[in-house]
């Protein structure tokens, strides 16, 4: 069993899951079957009986938390762990994205008078679902530093994270430090932490660029590199560079630290004059010069460090 690999973001999705099964309000168990609008079900537990406003209505932190702790408890079951403190310390992080879900659920039903799909509901918590990956990645990185019992899967497209795994016989280890992780600030995901784009365009002037997640890459028709937001917004850095892929790479800021993923460029990205491995997130902790493709160069550096 240790060789087995611990999948990360099934569960996200079994907390998700979990959420859209209508956990009833009283105790926090998922119903089996589909409901619709208005229709009374009972629970097979506690027997309260209750409708699918009742539920999205009166869940509160005790319903997530029954609702995280059952999911976390049947997860790591199946690989023959133990839900003991170190699981329960990760189990808050697991909380707030729960509350997330439910919220998104609500908003929903609100508006559709309908529960959404699961694929509906992935759309709208992706970028909070990765954010989560993300990090996760990077404190195991750290943790592990290489050891090949992490494997990371990222879309060679769109740069996100199709699968996040790490052997069972680490998973203690990481899940552990995580603990450590979140408690250094409770809301550490979605932190307020920004870092500089700095760089010349063509003319020669200097420019200094604000982010927290960006996408780097050529625009087809003018062939200028471009920065590409979560928001939608886009701005063109006004340099001309045919080598840089179209997504070349992809920038977050997490913890104060600068995570660099190359999004499969065909020219690659440079960290201080050094190649870095293609669809790997690179923790930057300090400030660092960056070449894409043949002519494109900046400086990458921590708000709070200017």
């Amino acid at each position: 069993m240790e060789d087995a690999q611990f999948n990360i973001e099934s569960l996200l999705g079994e907390v998700k899951t979990r959420v859209l099964s209508l956990p009833c309000p009283q105790c926090g168990a998922p119903q089996n079957k589909p409901v619709s609008p208005g229709e009374k079900v009972r629970c097979d537990f506690c027997k309260t009986i209750y409708t699918v406003e009742a539920s999205l209505d009166a869940a509160n932190k005790e319903t997530i938390k029954k609702i995280v702790s059952s999911a976390i408890e049947d997860f790591v079951g199946k690989y023959g762990l133990t839900l003991d403190k170190e699981f329960s310390g990760f189990s808050n992080r697991l909380e707030e994205y729960a509350k997330k879900v439910l919220e998104e659920t609500r908003s929903f039903y609100q508006v559709q008078n309908r529960l959404p799909t699961r694929e509906e509901l992935d759309q709208k918590l992706d970028m909070e679902t990765q954010k989560i990956l993300r990090s996760i990645v990077s404190v195991a990185q750290d943790l592990l530093q290489g050891q090949t019992t992490l494997s990371v899967q990222i879309d060679s497209v769109t740069g996100k994270i199709d699968s996040l795994k790490v052997s069972v016989k680490e998973i203690k280890r990481l899940i552990e430090r995580l603990q450590s992780f979140y408690g250094k600030e409770s809301h550490v995901i979605g932190s307020k932490d920004e870092a500089f784009i700095i760089y010349r365009d063509d003319l020669n002037n200097l420019n200094k660029v604000k982010f927290k997640e960006v996408i780097i890459g050529r625009n087809e028709q003018t062939h200028k590199v471009e920065l590409r937001f979560p928001d939608g917004n886009v701005k063109s850095l006004g340099i001309a560079d045919p080598t840089v892929s179209r997504k070349h790479l992809r920038l977050n800021v997490i913890d104060s630290k600068i995570i660099i993923t190359d999004l499969g460029s065909k020219n690659g990205t440079y960290i201080n004059g050094a190649r870095i491995t293609s669809n790997t997130p690179y923790e930057l902790k300090s400030e660092a010069k960056i070449k894409i493709g043949f002519n494109t160069e900046f400086e990458l550096k921590i708000a709070d460090s200017m």
